[in-house]
């Protein structure tokens, strides 16, 4: 298990550096045009059974807390099978982060310290690494989606003005997270989320995601095929 100074590094690391729109391994292609349409028509409303496309946006992410205040470009896939993945790179080119969670597994190449964590994705785990704000991968996707979706079941409480989410909010015995929607943009003619504000009211950490261009449609296989040779594991 790596320790609290490694993922403090590693925080660091991700959040200094500018996130890039392409994932290694995984490229986002569109679902076709009709099919598109007919499930974006069906998310115009905020109560849905299920969304069955992958939620694929570019966007720009500030974090802050007592001892970080930093930004960069991002972005962001998660399938509709409960799979997310993150990728940073250097400004100057190159693949420096890859971040990958599902429901089981949390894991974190780390390709400028030739590192790979492979972590089981509990509550535990995710507290370590800030960005996360200890959600889940179905948590995010109703946050990101900006819909309350019918058939997951998590911890997620949303709170709505008239018929739109204005807020979302998930308490336990470890953190208290409140997730605002300051601006909503049009797609298709429907609406989603543009600003999305996320505090940690109990850690006092908080994270500003501004979506710049959404795409939503089908992504190819979003995990890690295999480990790099000459990589070091961590568990």
């Amino acid at each position: 298990m790596p320790t609290q100074p490694q993922y403090s590094a590693l925080k660091w690391r991700f959040f200094f550096y500018s996130f890039l729109v392409l994932f290694a391994g995984c490229q986002a292609r569109p679902a076709p045009t009709l099919d598109l349409q007919r499930e974006i028509k069906q998310l115009k409303a905020y109560q849905v059974q299920a969304i069955n496309l992958d939620y694929i946006a570019r966007c720009k992410i500030q974090i802050k807390s007592s001892t970080v205040n930093q930004s960069g470009s991002c972005s962001i896939i998660i399938t509709a099978q409960n799979q997310m993945r993150f990728t940073a790179y250097h400004p100057l080119g190159g693949e420096l982060l890859i971040n990958y969670m599902d429901p089981i597994k949390i894991q974190i190449m780390d390709r400028d310290q030739k590192i790979f964590y492979d972590l089981r994705n509990n509550r535990e785990n995710r507290k370590r690494i800030p960005e996360m704000m200890d959600l889940e991968v179905s948590e995010f996707l109703e946050i990101l989606w900006g819909r309350e979706i019918s058939n997951i079941s998590n911890e997620l409480q949303f709170v709505y003005e008239g018929l739109q989410p204005k807020e979302v909010m998930k308490k336990t015995m470890g953190s208290h997270l409140k997730v605002r929607y300051k601006k909503w943009k049009l797609y298709q003619g429907v609406l989603f989320p543009k600003i999305i504000l996320l505090e940690d009211l109990k850690q006092k950490t908080s994270i500003k995601l501004v979506i710049t261009e959404f795409t939503p449609g089908k992504a190819e296989e979003v995990g890690f095929s295999e480990i790099p040779e000459g990589y070091s594991v961590r568990y």
